[in-house]
């Protein structure tokens, strides 16, 4: 299968807040190399660090902690 069509079959585990899912996409994303296995690494570390998307809260409804309104403002999740 191609790339693009391996990186659209790869996403719910990239947007999982779920933590065994954002491993599984760090090694699908190997397969694809550089850059994709930095931007899954990108979202592994931030679902170890908060267990979900800050950036999601309006959506959500889910009140931000200081913390992740601190990490929003330094520009944190660019995508």
């Amino acid at each position: 299968m191609e790339p693009r069509l391996r990186l659209f079959f790869y996403l719910p585990f990239a947007h999982s807040k779920d933590l065994g899912d954002q491993c599984r996409s760090v090694d699908l994303h190997r397969t694809l190399g550089h850059p994709w296995v930095d931007h899954a690494l990108g979202h592994k570390a931030i679902i170890e660090r908060f267990g979900r998307f800050p950036h999601r809260n309006p959506l959500q409804g889910r009140r931000t902690t200081e913390a992740e309104q601190a990490f929003l403002d330094q520009g944190g999740f660019a995508g």
